[in-house]
């Protein structure tokens, strides 16, 4: 067990005694209270004063809701509540106002937390958290959370100065004597461990998705009783438990509990509980109550995976919450990195995945199907080319690969989360940094991450303006992790390695500021264009609200390879914006007939500057155009078919389901701003994939009817191609994409060809189609 470990989200009411005045002391502010601006001469409205002796009005009386852990907050002396509201007054209110009387929600308040330690909450509006101002005013107002910050956390303490409950670390509280866990002191099923949730009152069992399908399950568990349950025996679903013998469940489904019952010798019952069953992994999380998004804390961490019978280790941790708006939410995502006994970095592999100390727990928070990220990023590994130095590089991955699972954080279930890979370096395979001792470094790989929205990641326009300056970006600093909303991802100076920003400067320069004739010229020397090609296509047919520019990796494999020392490829991120949605869940202009460049333009902040002049430029706009819709056609009877779309969805929707882990995630986030409507949002996808292909069919020029890849690519003055015995050679008078078919439309090959001649090898004989033209190869 470790020290200091409790839920993080709700728990049981905090035991104020009624009608007692209490102080709000914030963290950050310290020993002190939140009192009335006004009885102090002040004109913050809600001043906090850091003193020992603690003024009248700086005591406060909470007034239960009648719901769960939700209070009224009333000043001792004025009688008046805390009220949410929208008016801002700089230097004076924040969100707050006082009122003589109870108004709905937005006087009721929700406490988050545990040991004395509070985020508390507007019932109203659950983005607005109590604050306390860190830029000298020592202002009390609300604003849209971090996540557990010391200026956001709260505790209460009586007019003698006794706190409201115990404080500080201490070990979790024992079970409650007579429940299941303080019988039982382990459980397995079929070998894996079965884990209790203590808010549900249930254990919780992962079967192999072979499971999946079955009429009836046998299954074998093997347990340990306390001394207090000392000559007990199991039941379950009424079949007595023997140690050797298996329970048959018949009628078998993960979404129905199963009664398991402690009875003693004379078969009086000790104790009961449900056991419940998922065909998702487990993750099972014991985190710190100081757990933020800053700073990394220790705790443990236990992935149960059902496809091996290989033991399940508990492993020491350091946690944070993570993402940037995801931290808005009450379902946190979490970055885990994982630690041996001496604290170092300790590499783990789960479900196959690459074995690394690096891991992201995705709450999806925002994403009501809770799979859009994944499901993107699955389209994206299964269709998209490989970067240009992928030869170098067979075991490369373009994008993160994931499971979903369900998670128990601190001994209470947490809901459905998807773990993943992160997108680094590692999964990139980008050549490392070179050290030696006395040596200057030698930069090798690069890779950078927009992060929010400006002129340089926009590359050459200002947020919301269509007007191209032509100016260069900023300049930047080798000594800085950032340039402009770009972070340095790798190399990293915080590491001691030096770092380069002069790539991606260079590339961002280029098309903010060259000619036209220029960037016509020399885009596919600074680009890599097949990856380019893809991801355009890709944000089109997902509708991707929030990626054309922020949320991309931006990369070079190896700076000090002189033929592609400035070609810049990528890798998306954080896909959650997609199929139907915005951003922020909402779904008000991304129907499926929205034209993508013209969303871009009226309701984000413009498009690509790269994309936007290979559209527009009249020396590329015609082999633009042809180059999305000869890789439109190529791609459209296979992953980008409707049905090979909505397949994804379904899939995964049909496990979740068939695990029970809709349901209980409905249960456990339906009260909240992280509800989730898997089922709903299925079939609002599904739909809105068979209009939005009808509508790219229209806008690329395909027509189903006809055989795919063969009438997409037609003949062009810049290409001719000849067959010899297994080659084919083709002659460009340009540099220019070219794509080989088969005679059933299918793409063999796919390559940027420079002017001159290129021999394309390892073809087997037959007819294959190359720009419209049959060639024969022997």
């Amino acid at each position: 067990m470790l020290l200091g470990l409790c839920p993080l989200g709700l728990m049981a009411d905090v035991p104020f005694k009624p009608a007692t005045p209490y102080t709000l002391t914030c963290r950050y502010g310290g020993e002190g209270s939140v009192t009335l601006g006004e009885l102090h001469g002040s004109g913050v409205l809600l001043l906090y004063q850091q003193t020992s002796q603690i003024p009248e009005d700086g005591y406060w009386v909470f007034e239960s809701t009648g719901a769960e852990n939700t209070w009224r907050i009333k000043n001792a002396v004025t009688g008046q509540y805390l009220q949410y509201s929208p008016q801002r007054v700089e230097g004076s209110v924040k969100g707050l106002v006082l009122s003589s009387e109870v108004v709905a929600d937005s006087t009721s308040w929700q406490l988050q937390g545990s040991e004395n330690r509070y985020n508390i909450v507007n019932v109203a509006d659950p983005q607005q958290w109590l604050n306390l101002r860190t830029d000298g005013t020592w202002l009390l107002g609300t604003y849209a959370h971090q996540g557990m910050a010391d200026n956001e956390l709260f505790s209460f303490y009586d007019q003698a100065g006794a706190p409201v409950e115990a404080e500080g670390t201490s070990l979790p509280d024992d079970p409650s004597a007579g429940t299941m866990p303080s019988l039982l002191d382990s459980l397995y099923v079929n070998g894996k461990p079965a884990v209790y949730d203590q808010a549900g009152n249930r254990y919780l069992c992962s079967l192999p998705e072979t499971s999946r399908g079955r009429s009836s399950l046998n299954v074998s568990l093997t347990y340990a009783f306390s001394e207090a349950a000392s000559g007990a025996h199991l039941e379950l679903a009424g079949q007595a438990v023997s140690g050797t013998d298996s329970v048959g469940l018949a009628d078998f489904d993960c979404t129905q509990p199963y009664a398991l019952k402690l009875l003693d010798a004379e078969g009086q019952l000790l104790a009961q509980t449900n056991l419940e069953f998922t065909f998702l992994p487990i993750v099972v999380l014991h985190t710190s109550p100081d757990c933020n998004g800053t700073d990394y804390t220790p705790g443990d961490f236990r992935v149960i995976d059902p496809s091996t019978t290989e033991y399940d280790p508990v492993l020491s941790t350091t946690f944070r919450y993570r993402g940037a708006s995801a931290q808005n939410y009450q379902k946190k995502a979490f970055a885990v990195k994982l630690k041996d006994a001496e604290g170092e970095s300790l590499d783990h592999s789960y479900f196959g995945l690459r074995e690394d100390n690096n891991w992201i727990l995705d709450a999806m928070a925002v994403d009501k199907v809770r799979m859009r990220n994944r499901v993107s990023t699955d389209l994206w590994n299964a269709f998209s080319t490989r970067p240009y130095y992928a030869g170098e590089e067979p075991e490369m991955n373009p994008g993160t690969r994931g499971r979903f699972v369900e998670m128990i954080l601190n001994g209470n279930y947490h809901g459905l989360y998807c773990m993943t890979e992160k997108l680094d370096r590692k999964q990139l395979k980008l050549k490392k940094i070179k050290q030696e001792d006395g040596e200057a470094d030698v930069i090798r790989g690069v890779l950078y991450k927009s992060d929010q929205w400006s002129y340089e990641v926009l590359m050459g326009h200002e947020l919301d303006s269509r007007v191209f300056p032509q100016y260069a970006p900023m300049s930047y600093d080798n000594n800085s992790m950032t340039w402009s909303t770009y972070e340095m991802d790798y190399p990293d100076l915080e590491d001691g390695e030096s770092i380069d920003w002069g790539p991606l400067y260079n590339a961002v320069n280029f098309v903010a500021t060259s000619s036209d004739s220029e960037f016509a010229s020399q885009y596919q020397s600074w680009f890599d264009m097949p990856v380019w090609t893809d991801y355009y296509l890709f944000l089109d047919v997902i509708l991707a609200t929030d990626n054309h520019g922020k949320n991309m990796f931006l990369l070079n494999y190896n700076i000090t390879d002189e033929d592609h020392s400035r070609l810049i490829s990528m890798a998306p991120w954080d896909l959650d914006g997609t199929w139907g949605r915005r951003w922020d869940g909402s779904n008000y202009y991304t129907s499926a007939t929205t034209v993508f460049e013209d969303m871009l333009w009226q309701n984000e902040h413009g498009e690509l500057t790269l994309y936007y002049r290979l559209r527009n430029n009249p020396s590329t706009s015609q082999q633009w155009a042809k180059a999305l819709a000869d890789r439109y056609a190529a791609l459209r009877s296979g992953p980008f078919h409707p049905d090979s779309l909505k397949a994804r969805f379904t899939s995964y929707a049909n496990l979740m389901t068939e695990s029970g882990a809709v349901s209980r995630e409905t249960a456990r986030w339906s009260n909240s701003d992280s509800r989730s409507d898997i089922t709903n949002d299925v079939n609002y996808i599904t739909g809105w994939i068979d209009q939005r292909m009808a509508a790219l069919d229209a806008k690329y020029g395909y027509n189903p009817s006809l055989p795919e890849g063969i009438t997409s690519a037609p003949a062009t003055e810049e290409l001719t191609a000849t067959g010899g015995e297994g080659v084919i050679y083709l002659n460009a008078t340009r540099p220019v994409s070219v794509s080989i078919y088969n005679v059933s439309g299918q793409q063999v090959r796919r390559l940027q060809v420079k002017a001159g001649t290129t021999e394309v090898g390892s073809l087997t004989p037959g007819l294959y189609l190359v720009g419209g033209q049959k060639v024969s190869v022997r």
